[in-house]
């Protein structure tokens, strides 16, 4: 979950059969067991627990460097 300051929004990570074929998460190298990854945009994939943890500090993909934002959704 990430905190805003008004209240606790869930983060959805997407999962995605069109990735790059990727056997092991560059953060933490270990291998991808039962295809428990998920996918960025650029189609790196990545455990869910280290891209959260890399967020943290930058907002980036850790393989190609394109940049990320949060994106939230404004309900009237």
């Amino acid at each position: 979950m990430f905190k805003s300051k008004r209240k606790i929004c869930p983060i959805v990570l997407n999962k995605s059969d069109n990735v790059y074929q990727q056997h092991n998460c560059i953060i933490c190298e270990k291998k991808f067991i039962n295809n428990e990854y998920i996918s960025l945009p650029c189609k790196h994939i990545f455990h869910q627990k280290c891209i959260l943890k890399w967020f943290d500090k930058k907002m980036n993909c850790p393989i190609c460097n394109i940049k990320l934002k949060w994106a939230f959704n404004k309900k009237n």
